[in-house]
């Protein structure tokens, strides 16, 4: 008589992470690549169609130069990597690929770099702090002290991963609020870099054994909104070592009415209840976020009170009770 072989019991088998996952026998090289070199990149960065690849040439003063190229895929099945046209740009969608193309590319041409748009067509932007050799001997105590306020805040925050030269940082996040004319900013001093609409080369060298590092991609404007002001403060003149804004640091801060109302009202998760209470979900979480929002751009009191009282979430708001949506601001608003 046949014997039955010993029953499976699931509960024995621990869990296994996704980018633990086996890749004895993955479907495609490109498949392998992805699960094993780039297993890091979050899944809402491999899921936005704005890859590329980046050729790596020596430039004239010998500086490694990494050139964006587009992936096409043909008729027949197969990619090619090709230069951009005149007129084309990192920025062109055209010239964007999807996260499996660019894979297959890679490994048909091991010399390439996986390389990514941000800002066109996402709203991903970038910290990048480079190699801490490069900063000029004067400054290079105060680099080491930015460079580490930095990569405490960021590193439990959202994605980060090692630059291809082993020495400098990446933070990826999420900025939907991010200046509409800003491209790129760099510190004076500092070699850190907020990359806006630029082409980034991610290597996925995500370092997981540091304590708090976390694989997702988070919307972290405010975030972003304070490097921006650090690094705008570091182009003036030298008045001392800037200090990177914390939570307990509240640094001056002005806008204009107009911007700050085109800020609170633009395309984020609050936008449309900042125009119109009315659309609202919970009023009373809506008015905090906008507030803190607000408090990251702009220090005036009187002109975000003005601002806000003025806005649909107040006059278009629907009231409970006896208590009108102002009645109810003037109350919170210590």
């Amino acid at each position: 008589m046949m014997e039955l072989p010993t029953p499976f019991d699931a509960s024995t088998v621990a869990p296994v992470p996704p980018h633990s996952a086996s890749t004895e026998a993955p479907a495609s090289e490109a498949d392998h690549l992805a699960a094993t070199r780039y297993r890091f990149v979050p899944a809402d960065m491999r899921a936005t169609p704005c890859w590329m690849v980046a050729r790596i040439i020596a430039g004239d003063n010998g500086k490694a130069l990494k050139v964006p190229h587009r992936v096409t895929r043909g008729a027949g099945g197969g990619v090619s990597v090709l230069a951009l046209a005149k007129g084309e740009g990192h920025n062109d969608p055209a010239t964007h690929c999807t996260f499996a193309d660019a894979m297959e590319a890679i490994v048909a041409d091991p010399a390439l770099e996986l390389g990514f748009a941000l800002g066109t067509g996402n709203d991903f932007a970038c910290v990048d702090m480079d190699d801490l050799d490069k900063v000029a001997p004067e400054h290079w105590e105060g680099a080491i002290e930015q460079h580490r306020l930095i990569r405490e805040g960021l590193t439990p925050l959202t994605y980060s991963e090692v630059s291809r030269s082993g020495k400098g940082w990446h933070f990826i996040g999420r900025w939907p609020g991010s200046p509409p004319d800003l491209n790129r900013k760099k510190h004076a001093k500092f070699e850190a870099e907020l990359l806006v609409r630029q082409f980034l080369v991610v290597t996925g060298d995500h370092r997981a054994d540091v304590q708090g590092a976390t694989t997702e991609v988070a919307e972290i404007g405010g975030k972003f909104d304070g490097v921006y002001r650090w690094i705008l403060a570091g182009d003036g003149p030298a008045t001392g070592v800037a200090t990177l804004p914390v939570d307990a640091t509240i640094t001056p801060a002005r806008c204009a009415e107009k911007q700050l109302i085109a800020r609170l009202g633009g395309n984020w998760k609050h936008g449309l209840a900042f125009l119109d209470g009315r659309k609202a979900v919970d009023w009373s979480k809506a008015l905090f976020v906008i507030m803190e929002s607000a408090a990251t751009v702009c220090t005036d009191e009187q002109l975000v009170y003005r601002v806000i009282s003025q806005s649909g979430l107040v006059r278009l708001g629907e009231d409970k009770g006896s208590e009108s949506r102002l009645e109810k601001l003037n109350r919170l608003w210590a």
